[in-house]
């Protein structure tokens, strides 16, 4: 998994299932992140 145990703990549930079944949406997430990083 590319993504950082911070960064996964971040995301709902439903979005880390998806992240770790689907690897085309791992790029979308990555692009979605680099401009728009989340915060708590």
């Amino acid at each position: 998994m590319l993504l950082s145990s911070d960064a996964a703990s971040l995301l709902p549930d439903s979005w880390s299932k998806k992240l770790s079944q689907s690897n085309s949406a791992l790029p979308y997430f990555l692009c979605f992140t680099r401009g728009h990083p989340p915060r708590l």
